[in-house]
């Protein structure tokens, strides 16, 4: 069995996968992009001059995460370093065209070059929810995409510069964006030495709308789950999350967002 047997299904369409690479200030970018399996690697196109592309040409290191679109709770991050490839002319485009979008041809211009391939050599795979939960909300498509029934794909840097994304449940409160995570996590130890975060959403029910936003985290230790409460609510459609232990506590997380990038779907 190999590193992604377990998760061979979600690498390609129709599961868009979120990319995060870091910027030379030592934040997280985190991008919506279409991807294909060879064997153990990932790969995804993007152009020669966008933001992806020079960061990994200062540093390859990468993070990718990916949730299943019929079962949002399943889902994986894969981490590794990402190797740049001249792309096939359209050829890659057009294929991923067609598995996404059931086109025949990429559909958004042809003129120029095709931008770079990047292939993703996966050193570690850790696995996220996977259980049985509650059905979400339906999709709708008018609802913003950084809340409810949308996952926010959280991309962080570890303190040894790695970067790394898991999704959540998000709320936007104007222009914060908030979520509730474990004290003890991951993202809490990595936004204790560094509060830069970026949140990318994806629309199930429209493929080409996406939001990016990037800002800084303040952390708001918590005795209760009185936000997991409220998150359980609008996702759910429960009273109170469900799975709660005796006296849980955690971090309210308000992200304050100084950039937002993405596309409507039209």
């Amino acid at each position: 069995m190999t590193l992604l047997s377990r998760y061979h299904d979600l690498i390609g369409a129709p599961h868009y996968a979120h990319v995060v690479t870091v910027n030379g200030d030592g934040s997280p970018q985190s991008t919506v992009v279409w991807v294909e399996r060879d064997d153990d690697d990932v790969l995804f196109v993007t152009g020669a001059r966008s933001r992806k592309a020079h960061n990994l040409a200062r540093d390859p290191r990468i993070a990718v995460s990916i949730h299943d679109a019929a079962n949002p709770y399943r889902a994986v991050e894969l981490r590794g370093r990402a190797e740049i490839e001249p792309a096939d002319g359209y050829e890659m485009l057009d294929r991923l065209a067609n598995a996404y979008l059931g086109l025949e041809e990429y559909p958004y211009g042809r003129s120029g070059e095709a931008g770079i391939r990047v292939r993703v050599r996966v050193e570690r795979a850790v696995a996220h929810g996977g259980v049985d939960q509650p059905p979400s909300q339906p999709i709708d498509a008018r609802a913003d995409l950084l809340g409810p029934p949308h996952f926010g794909h959280v991309a962080t840097v570890s303190p040894d510069g790695r970067p790394c994304t898991s999704p959540l449940w998000i709320t936007s409160d104007g222009d914060d964006v908030s979520f509730w995570t474990q004290a003890r996590g991951r993202k809490i130890r990595n936004l204790e030495i560094n509060p830069a975060i970026a949140i990318s959403v994806h629309d199930e029910a429209n493929p080409l709308r996406y939001v990016e936003v990037r800002g800084t985290a303040e952390l708001q230790p918590v005795p209760h789950a009185k936000l997991l409460d409220e998150l359980a609510r609008r996702y759910w459609q429960v009273d109170e999350y469900p799975n709660k232990e005796p006296g849980m506590s955690g971090v309210e997380v308000r992200v304050h967002v100084d950039h937002r990038t993405g596309f409507d779907g039209r």
